[in-house]
């Protein structure tokens, strides 16, 4: 977020831009380009993990999915939208509102949101809390298999 704080906002996830829309404090113009450069970004840059590491490692990638993504869709659905709430949640209290107490520590807020909720969900649904996380690895690995359910609850 401290990189990226000046160019977008800290937007670095399309589920807080799709908060900022609803919210009414981004057009949809601007949305729509926002999210297209995060999915973009997060297809190249799993393109060159993949390739930048053997080819054994392809048995193993770096895909959003835990122990429930195959069997229990509900749960990973219930985990990834309570975890990606609590994300967006702790981006606009330390973000956005003005009389947050965060302020130049918002960056470190948010990032300690994400660590819990991959600690918190990590295990079973692989902590992905944003789409973009989840559809980059997905479309450079070729493992579209359940990615509809991290992207409704991510979105949702």
């Amino acid at each position: 977020m401290y990189a990226t704080a000046g160019i977008s906002g800290g937007h670095l996830n399309p589920a807080v831009s799709t908060a900022f829309v609803v919210t009414g404090r981004m057009g949809k113009k601007r949305y729509m380009w926002y999210c297209i450069a995060q999915v973009l970004g997060a297809i190249i840059g799993a393109m060159v993990l993949k390739l930048a590491l053997p080819p054994a490692m392809d048995e193993t990638p770096f895909t959003t999915t835990g122990s429930l993504s195959l069997s229990h869709p509900f749960q990973v659905f219930f985990l990834e939208f309570i975890c990606t709430f609590g994300l967006v949640y702790v981006f606009f209290a330390g973000s956005v509102d003005r009389n947050g107490t965060a302020k130049n520590a918002a960056p470190l807020a948010v990032g300690l949101a994400v660590m819990s909720g991959v600690f918190a969900e990590g295990p079973f649904t692989g902590g992905s809390m944003n789409p973009a996380r989840t559809l980059g690895p997905a479309i450079a690995f070729g493992l579209l298999k359940h990615v509809w359910v991290y992207l409704l609850a991510t979105l949702g």
